[in-house]
């Protein structure tokens, strides 16, 4: 075999691996779970005068993903469990994040990295 040829088939592995992981990891955010998980987006904030002003904005209805990028801040979305939750953020956060209703916002909340106001996007029942 050439190196052209063998070159070729690892890239068509390696795509067929990558599609089939992202396959595979779609359909196990719907698996069953033993408790409780929640899709989350987060903006983290320098100060908490600034996180109390980006809740009153989102509470007026400003949309989250703008206040985000007006805030410089990355609103990242990630499946998490409260524990998952409370070991990268804090327990205050957490617990915040978990009380919010889905489609809703957390109260904002502190954490070592900063003040935390925390968008609901999806919550996952646990299953038994």
């Amino acid at each position: 075999m050439s190196a052209r040829t063998i070159t070729a088939t690892l890239m068509v592995l390696l795509l067929a691996g990558i599609i089939g992981f992202a396959v595979w990891s779609r359909g196990h955010d719907d698996a069953p779970r033993k408790v409780e998980a929640r899709e989350l987006a987060q903006i983290v904030l320098p100060d908490e005068a600034t996180a109390h002003a980006v809740e009153r904005q989102l509470a007026a209805g400003a949309d989250f993903a703008a206040v985000a990028a007006e805030q410089r801040s990355d609103a990242y979305w990630k499946i998490y469990t409260h524990a998952e939750f409370r070991a990268i953020t804090s327990p205050a956060v957490a617990d915040a994040a978990f009380r919010a209703p889905v489609g809703g916002y957390s109260k904002a909340a502190a954490s070592d990295y900063g003040w935390h106001v925390v968008q609901v996007v999806k919550v996952f029942p646990a299953h038994r």
